[in-house]
């Protein structure tokens, strides 16, 4: 948040990444880039989708990519409030 004189306020915002295909190396190398660019009071999480393809070549890849996305989304949105791991 920033204020009125233009100073921020920490705000602890969480941020979960998901990667698409089923590499946890590239989940990393992901994660890794993002927390590089992103201010110090946004906490990022990422996942990889259990299910799918690496890489993401084609078409029905990229379909079962979207499920395999669409999956954890889904989990993200049920789970109690419990930190996801970083993968």
């Amino acid at each position: 948040m920033v204020t009125k004189d233009g100073t921020s306020t920490p705000q602890n915002r969480k941020l979960v990444m998901v990667n698409p295909n089923t590499s946890t190396d590239v989940t990393a190398s992901m994660l890794s880039l993002a927390r590089q660019a992103l201010p110090r009071d946004v906490e990022m999480t990422a996942l990889t989708a259990r299910s799918g393809a690496t890489p993401i070549l084609d078409t029905e890849c990229l379909r079962t990519a979207e499920k395999a996305v669409l999956a954890l989304c889904a989990d993200i949105q049920t789970a109690p409030q419990r930190p996801f791991q970083d993968q």
